[in-house]
């Protein structure tokens, strides 16, 4: 593995956690094409996304239910083989319910839901360069009121 290599693989990770909370970030095909190969599969403990066109629905869907988030993750360990790779770190994810939902008092904060993860991916050289093929979050802990307690 040269450098620029793993690099470009821990930018993949980059891109993704920080298009999730960027606003200005249009989460649509061309996004996903830009991170995951048509394939992939991202798994949550939720559910999974299988192809381009799942993943965009479900990131859609996903991230609607919040007023908003921020994900954070720690630097990413990569290990290349040739034209393949393997990617590990730990993310955080913090959501902020949208007002009353669940209920609570209206001068208070809206309660969150916050979670940290162990998150892998399989990542594959392509003639766009390297994308992620997997992407798994195994959850290791878990704060708040999760989406489904909703009220």
């Amino acid at each position: 593995m040269n450098d620029g290599d793993g690099l470009e693989i821990a930018s993949l990770l980059n891109r993704y956690i920080l298009g999730l909370d960027d606003e200005d970030v249009v989460l649509d095909e061309k996004w996903a094409c830009g991170i995951f190969t048509r394939d992939a599969v991202v798994t949550f403990p939720v559910g999974e996304s299988r192809g381009i066109e799942e993943i965009v629905q479900d990131h859609r869907r996903m991230l609607a239910a919040w007023e908003r988030t921020q994900h954070m993750h720690s630097p990413a360990d990569v290990v290349v083989a040739g034209d393949s790779a393997r990617l590990v770190a730990h993310v955080v994810a913090t959501h902020v319910h949208r007002t009353g939902s669940p209920p609570h008092a209206p001068t208070a904060d809206p309660p969150t839901f916050s979670a940290g993860t162990f998150v892998s991916a399989g990542v594959r050289r392509t003639a766009d360069g390297w994308r992620f093929t997997s992407l798994g979050f195994r959850l290791r802990w878990t704060r708040g009121t999760p989406p489904h307690a909703r009220g």
